[in-house]
């Protein structure tokens, strides 16, 4: 996902004669992606001296599950292997294909998703609207001072605009004796009408971008929703994209890649 927001989580488990597997599945969620990423698998205390092996099942490039050891410990000579922030979709299946453990896997489970994202954009976007001071608005009714005065509001586009100009009122001449002068009226220009601008929505994707995209996905071993529905709204939410059109077009897209 572009512009994606990650969260992170620890991640651990423990294989044992008792409990030789450990399965990492999520539901299907078209706003979220999950990822599991190995960091370290050990043994534990009071495991015998003996081949303690670990084996991952997990979907290959072409979405099949493939079965590929990891891990073969014995603590009087490795009692632990880095695995190097090892990354999978789910499903993932761990397993102790060999000896009785205790065998420890941790690392982290990882969630993407751009709606977080989104969010978070819409709400920087409403604070960086400004309104004006209630100190500046008194002195627009009361201007003091011998210099001109500008309201100023913070536009959308970052960018200081003039709201009204106002001149401040000049001292009246003396009403007998002196020089017989009129006293003079401020003069203040009409305030223009500063209607915010409407936030224009986000244009779609053009179809042979999104299409590049999903097929990263699939060759990555992402899982793509698995009824129309559920693409569809997957589609919607990530892409912005309405045209049912469009939408069956990608759906047969992706049927193609998942049976290739």
């Amino acid at each position: 996902m572009a512009d994606a927001k990650h969260l992170s989580f620890l991640f651990g488990c423990e294989l044992t004669a008792a409990k030789k597997e450990f399965a990492f599945e999520e539901e299907e969620d078209p706003n979220v992606e999950h990822h599991l990423l190995l960091h370290t698998v050990c043994l534990g205390a009071g495991a015998p001296d003996e081949f303690h092996s670990v084996s991952l099942v997990a979907l290959d490039h072409s979405g099949k599950m493939t079965t590929v050891p990891v891990a073969t410990l014995k603590p009087s000579v490795q009692a632990s292997l880095s695995l190097a922030g090892l990354e999978l979709a789910p499903p993932v299946l761990l397993r102790l294909t060999a000896g009785a453990g205790p065998v420890h896997i941790c690392g982290q489970h990882v969630l993407t998703s751009e709606e977080m994202f989104s969010d978070m954009e819409s709400d920087e976007e409403e604070e960086e609207q400004a309104v004006v001071p209630a100190r500046k608005r008194a002195n627009e009714a009361s201007p003091t001072g011998g210099t001109q005065k500008k309201l100023k509001v913070l536009g959308n586009e970052g960018q200081d605009k003039i709201l009204a100009t106002v001149t401040p009122a000049k001292k009246a001449a003396p009403k007998n004796g002196q020089n017989g002068s009129i006293p003079s009226t401020p003069s203040q220009t009409k305030t223009p009408d500063s209607a915010a601008k409407p936030k224009t929505p986000k244009s779609p994707l053009p179809v042979a971008d999104i299409k590049a995209t999903l097929q990263q996905k699939v060759e990555k071993g992402v899982n793509l929703p698995k009824n129309k529905e559920k693409f569809s709204n997957f589609i919607k939410s990530s892409f912005k994209v309405e045209d049912p059109k469009v939408l069956s077009e990608l759906w047969a897209f992706t049927e193609t890649l998942k049976a290739a």
